[in-house]
C-alpha cells in the first residue's frame, strides 16, 4: 500500500522551472447576451432591471488564459504485466 502512495507523491513532485510556463492568452470579442440578473425579461420584482435598462440582453466580453504544460509520461514500467 505505502508503494502506491509512493506513486503520487512522485507524480505530484515537479522539477524546478527554469522558465515560466507558457499562456494561451485570447480574448472574445463583444457579444449579446440575455441579462443574468433577469433573465433577459427586461424587470426583476416588478421594476425595470438596472442592469440592462429593461432590454433584456447585455453586451459582454472575455479574457481567457490558459497554461499550456508539457506531459511527461511515467516511466515506470512495473505495472505493464
Amino acid at each position: 500500500m505505502n508503494n502506491l502512495f509512493d506513486k503520487f507523491k512522485k507524480q505530484r513532485c515537479r522539477p524546478a522551472a527554469k522558465a515560466p510556463e507558457p499562456t494561451h492568452e485570447r480574448t472574445i470579442p463583444p457579444h449579446i447576451v440575455a441579462c443574468r440578473v433577469c433573465s433577459g425579461k427586461g424587470e426583476k420584482d416588478g421594476a425595470i432591471c438596472t442592469q440592462c435598462k429593461g432590454s433584456g440582453r447585455v453586451i459582454v466580453s472575455h479574457e481567457v488564459k490558459t497554461f499550456v504544460s508539457a506531459y511527461i509520461p511515467s516511466t515506470d514500467t512495473s505495472e505493464r504485466g
